[in-house]
């Protein structure tokens, strides 16, 4: 019988099983870290990949040493007999030592659901094992193998990923499995190759034996560490500068002096019956100040009920199907997925058209659904969205070190949003197409002016469910936060609002106000959005306020946002597509009174079954495809929406047509859809993919 290891022992060995663990589980990281801005900044990419090395090779000691000490105490509970037997060779029992390290390490930091995960923390078992050729032996680190065999696996690891990403090419079943066996083979011929010459050469690692060496070792990775996420933080601060420079913004257009400004200000998730100039119950006196100077859109519609749908169709005055992201039957490939993420690149949005015609164009926005990533940047000179720079592994492990203390947690707050865009603001010359967009309303509700006590984040199954299964206090404590939300929006809207008055924009820019969605309490048994086209979720605020004006004009025909960006390239003489809604510049330069009647669709649901919807003046009418039933309202008599026409006496005569011209559109909409999402699988990094789960979009 073996004598049993020494503490010292166990700590080594476990220490080493975290750090080659760490060290496979970051090859599997350093494509992305390194792939996605090397070439436009690479120094900063390589702060990213250096954090995330030892954010891992620290993260990884750790875990290795609570594994292997766990290993141990079983061991000392009555398995160590079993494990010590002749029949069960070592190199068994340090398979079980190095596999617990790396699920341990893979699986607190990555998504378990995923099948490539799983594959990825199984091929990086094995490697870990050829790793250890000198611990076969003896309980503690062989020092003359160690080095060798840890460079060997990681050589092995990145042979294995690159000729999967060479041979799979998505390939069907057998031809996987022919190319993942083939890639298993490169990836073993590689790292033993390596081994082997490292070995040759006499490459050792004699001085790791003493604990002295190890500790001082352990303390400069942990100072270099927050070195680097200090330095990160520091550089945070002058990037956006560096951006606004290299953009061009700070030049101004070539439109003209006589062309004028248009801002854009968007809302996530306010309701319009929450503001306080629609006597919503939030204090918004910015809102209200620029409501008096505004035209006043009281019926005002997304066609989307969720906020990348709803801006891909402002943003191109087509619809979510035209854009490539609204759902279809059988579209849902994953649970990690349920809609297309990107979109389409080919119709030319409001920004492009701007641009073409001489405008300086920039954005200042949050939401992982208005990223470069999803193709939101179409057409902007000076693109920021103040959470992107975040949506990469080195800064979430290193807050998940740091508590959350050295790097800023959450960089979509209005606060974070308003200065970023008087930045812009301040540097930027016109003629110019500025958007700033604020987050805060987006559940959950935890504005900074709240205790979190009083803060809410309502459990979207319990909610979903039914209202009995909230009490009514938590109801009220959520609409209180929400509208507390709406003004911590509008108190740091204020600034973006005086900029634009002291430095002149204000009088010679069009001026846009709108939300892309609104949200759900409970009215119709659930809560949030994206589940129905009821009021509280597709009606919107609108406010346009014209270059002079000083009056409010109220407007209470219904309009869509498809009808913004007509609307703009009209004012603005510019020859923008061909787009699905209607100019409203005839109204706002007082050549008509009233707007034209026009109906429109609403699409794009992310929960729930496939649905379409028409607005035709006071009627909705809402056509549900899989359970083929029509459900009318009449939105001024019945606010709520709470009886459905169809069928009954109160049905309008032009309920056969309208019927007739939304299946029609269905039938339309369902096929360019297909046609889009048909040319290329959708798949996105898992740090966005954490986002939209943190966000509520998927499971």
């Amino acid at each position: 019988m073996r004598k049993t290891s020494s503490v010292a022992e166990i700590l080594k060995s476990g220490a080493v099983a975290g750090v080659v663990a760490g060290l496979f589980v970051l090859m599997r990281e350093f494509g992305q870290v390194l792939g996605r801005d090397f070439a436009r900044e690479p120094l900063l990419s390589i702060r990213h990949a250096a954090l995330l090395a030892l954010v891992l090779l620290i993260g990884g000691v750790v875990l290795g040493l609570l594994a292997r000490l766990v290993l141990s105490l079983v061991w000392k509970l009555g398995v160590r007999s079993w494990l010590e037997a002749e029949a069960v060779p070592r190199p068994a029992r340090l398979g079980i030592s190095a596999a617990v390290a790396v699920l341990l390490l893979a699986g607190g930091w990555t998504e378990l659901p995923s099948a490539a995960v799983w594959w990825d923390v199984a091929a990086i078992a094995l490697l870990v094992l050829a790793a250890y050729p000198g611990l076969a032996r003896a309980e503690s680190v062989a020092p003359d193998r160690l080095l060798p065999g840890v460079v060997g696996g990681l050589a092995a690891t990145l042979a294995f990923f690159a000729s999967v990403g060479l041979l799979l090419n998505d390939w069907a079943l057998p031809g996987a499995a022919v190319a993942l066996l083939g890639s298993g083979a490169i990836a073993a011929a590689a790292g033993y190759a390596v081994f082997g010459l490292l070995a040759l050469a006499g490459l050792r690692s004699d001085r790791l034996r003493g604990g002295k060496a190890f500790g001082i070792a352990s303390a400069a990775l942990v100072v270099l560490l927050i070195g680097l996420v200090w330095w990160q933080r520091i550089d945070e601060r002058a990037y956006l500068p560096r951006l606004i420079a290299r953009s061009g913004v700070t030049q101004g257009g070539q439109a003209g002096s006589d062309a004028p400004s248009v801002i854009l200000i968007s809302v996530d998730t306010l309701r319009h019956d929450y503001v306080g100039y629609a006597g919503g119950p939030a204090r918004t006196p910015t809102i209200d100040a620029l409501a008096e100077e505004s035209f006043v859109f009281t019926r005002a519609y997304s066609v989307a009920p969720w906020t990348r749908p709803s801006f891909a169709s402002f943003l191109s005055g087509l619809y979510p199907s035209e854009m490539g992201v609204a759902r279809i039957p059988g579209y849902e490939r994953s649970d990690d997925m349920i809609v297309p993420f990107y979109w389409a690149t080919k119709p030319e949005l409001l920004p492009e058209v701007f641009q073409a015609g001489g405008w300086a164009t920039a954005a200042t926005v949050c939401n992982v659904n208005l990223t470069a990533a999803a193709h939101a940047d179409q057409g902007f000179d000076l693109f920021y969205n103040t959470k992107e720079r975040r949506i990469d592994r080195a800064s979430r492990l290193a807050n998940k070190l740091t508590g959350g203390r050295l790097i800023p947690e959450d960089l979509e707050r209005a606060d974070i949003v308003t200065a970023a865009a008087l930045q812009v603001l301040g540097e930027a010359r016109g003629p110019l197409l500025f958007w700033a967009h604020y987050l805060d309303p987006h559940n959950s509700y935890a504005p900074p002016t709240l205790e979190k006590s009083e803060q809410s984040a309502p459990d979207k199954v319990a909610g979903a469910a039914s209202m009995e299964m909230r009490t009514a206090q938590e109801r009220q404590k959520t609409l209180r936060a929400y509208a507390a939300e709406t003004e911590w929006t509008d108190d740091n809207l204020a600034p973006v609002l005086e900029e634009l008055r002291s430095s002149g924009l204000w009088d010679s820019s069009i001026v846009v106000f709108w939300s892309d969605h609104g949200e759900e309490f409970w009215e119709h048994s659930s809560w949030q959005h994206g589940q129905s086209f009821f009021e509280d979720q597709v009606h919107v605020p609108l406010l346009i306020h014209m270059p002079g004006q000083t009056e409010r004009v109220t407007v209470d025909e219904p309009v869509s946002l498809l009808d913004v960006m007509p609307t703009l390239t009209d004012l603005c003489g510019l020859q923008g597509p061909q787009v699905r809604g209607v100019s409203l510049a005839p109204l706002l330069r007082g050549e008509v009174d009233r707007v034209e009647p026009h109906s429109f669709f609403m699409e794009a649901l992310y929960r729930g079954g496939i649905s379409k919807a028409l607005l035709a003046g006071d009627y909705k009418l809402i056509y549900d495809v899989y359970f083929d039933r029509f459900t009318l309202f009449d939105v001024t008599r019945d606010p709520a929406e709470l009886t459905n026409l169809v069928g009954t006496a109160e049905a309008p005569p032009a309920l056969a047509g309208w019927e007739t011209d939304l299946r029609a559109w269905t039938d339309e909409s369902l096929a360019l859809m297909s046609a889009l999402v048909s040319q290329e699988a959708i798949e996105v990094s898992p740090e966005i993919r954490e986002q939209l789960r943190d966000m509520g979009y998927i499971q």
